[in-house]
């Protein structure tokens, strides 16, 4: 049974005898270019084409009878504005860029930090530029402490619509080890800001962006949570760990108009680790 006879016998028509009609190419009502999968087009001379168009380069041609004219999307020029923005571990490296890009993009931003000479710099360098930047100091390891942070950045800022998690601790701190040298006290040193904190700030966050109708959680993980060095068990293992919690939010709050995502970078210099 040839392939006519195949698409004939299920359309319901006779299988023999060339009285049915042949299907319709499913192809027929496809681009140009895309008549033909299998292979690219064939390069046809430019017969029937105007000797004003004839040897012209494609993109002086006029565009193909079928090929409508799509207008180039045009972006805001400020496209944060609006947004109320907690960016933690802000006073330098990767927060730092954080806080001062989105501040550019409009939005109103809290940095924070435990140090507040560095976090006074860092605002100062908004303002200057023409940002909104208010410096809160707080310590991520307690509970309390991370509620208390979301708190006055809601209030400084009249809301909070953005959250970024990326304050960071073991692998700056030089408090990380091989599994078989590392100290309770130091693993759990480095799970409590690196992974336990996100999940106490992203509790304390999530209220206040339902109220607001929309939101975002960035956590910023790390490429050890995929591919860990020697002797950064407790860094990679939390940025694991981290990975899952930002799947885990993002389904939870979809619903509500959250998105939870993640951003892993490779070796960034630090200030602090790499003086």
């Amino acid at each position: 049974e040839g392939l006519g006879d195949h698409h004939r016998h299920e359309r319901g028509g006779p299988t023999h005898g060339a009285s049915a009609p042949r299907p319709t190419p499913v192809f027929r009502h496809l681009w140009p270019h895309q008549q033909h999968p299998r292979r690219a087009p064939r390069q046809r001379a430019d017969r029937g084409s105007s000797k004003a168009t004839r040897g012209a380069r494609p993109s002086q041609r006029p565009p193909h009878r079928h090929m409508r004219h799509v207008a180039a999307p045009t972006l805001r020029r400020v496209r944060l504005s609006g947004e109320l923005a907690l960016v933690t571990g802000s006073t330098s490296g990767i927060g730092k860029a954080i806080a001062i890009e989105f501040a550019a993009q409009g939005a109103k931003v809290v940095v924070h930090g435990r140090d507040a000479e560095r976090g006074a710099a860092v605002t100062g360098l908004i303002g200057g530029a023409g940002g909104d930047a208010t410096f809160i100091a707080a310590d991520l390891a307690g509970e309390a402490a991370c509620t208390q942070l979301v708190a006055d950045a809601v209030a400084a800022l009249g809301g909070l619509t953005v959250l970024v998690n990326n304050a960071v601790a073991g692998v700056v701190d030089g408090g990380d080890a091989a599994v078989a040298d590392m100290t309770t006290s130091a693993w759990d040193a480095t799970l409590r800001v690196n992974v336990t904190a996100p999940m106490w700030l992203s509790r304390a966050a999530i209220p206040n962006m339902r109220a607001a109708g929309h939101g975002s959680i960035i956590n910023t993980a790390s490429r050890q949570g995929e591919r860990p060095s020697a002797g950064l068990s407790a860094y990679a293992t939390s940025k694991g760990a981290l990975n899952a919690l930002t799947r885990a939010i993002a389904v939870e709050e979809a619903p509500h108009g959250i998105r939870c995502t993640t951003i892993s970078p490779g070796y960034v210099v630090n200030q602090r680790r790499d003086a």
